[in-house]
């Protein structure tokens, strides 16, 4: 009778054992990235929002689309934005309207006071230091509509939008303030 184990049967015992713990080691490693991953595509989402955010309050507030943005301290991304006016076409339906993006620039004046809704489109990318070129997909894509001529507005921020849509600054008289208020005779104090 025989006691023990060869060494051919140790041997294999020991293969089958480290090739099962580099299957389990590579099966961690794999979620550890997707997990980094899923974390960088939460921050690009966040950076995302934020610029729409500052976008709706003052468009020149937005960094270059190139320049780097960082975030969470380690890590760094850089944006794409579109913008387009959605515009009205007629539909067999009358109760519903469709619209359609269209580039602001291509639009006449009269077309781009229609179109009262604009869509921006804000896409985020990993921030790589060898060229702004980076990955074909971005970590993020955010759209937002909105009403670019909304009366509750701020004046400032009113203007700002107007003047975006036109494509050139609007100013305000300078000498008379029109938040003055009316004197009730039809003039101002």
């Amino acid at each position: 009778m025989r006691r023990g184990l060869t060494l051919i049967e140790v041997m294999l015992a020991v293969a089958l054992l480290a090739g099962l713990a580099g299957v389990v080691a590579t099966a961690y490693d794999g979620m550890g990235r997707l997990s980094q991953l899923e974390q960088q595509k939460l921050y690009a989402a966040e950076v995302a929002h934020r610029l729409i955010l500052n976008y709706l309050l003052d468009p020149a507030s937005l960094p270059d689309p190139g320049e780097r943005i960082p975030y969470a301290g380690e890590y760094f991304y850089r944006h794409e934005i579109d913008e387009e006016m959605l515009v009205a076409e007629p539909t067999d339906n009358s109760r519903a309207d469709r619209r359609t993006p269209r580039d602001q620039r291509s639009l006449s004046d009269e077309t781009r006071f229609g179109a009262t809704l604009k869509m921006i489109t804000i896409r985020v990318y990993p921030f790589e230091e060898v060229g702004v070129g980076g990955p074909a997909e971005p970590l993020a894509t955010l759209r937002r509509i909105y009403n670019p001529v909304d009366p509750n507005a701020d004046d400032d921020v009113m203007l700002n939008q107007l003047s975006n849509i036109l494509g050139r600054q609007i100013e305000l008289p300078t000498d008379a303030d029109p938040r003055a208020p009316d004197d009730g005779r039809g003039g101002r104090p």
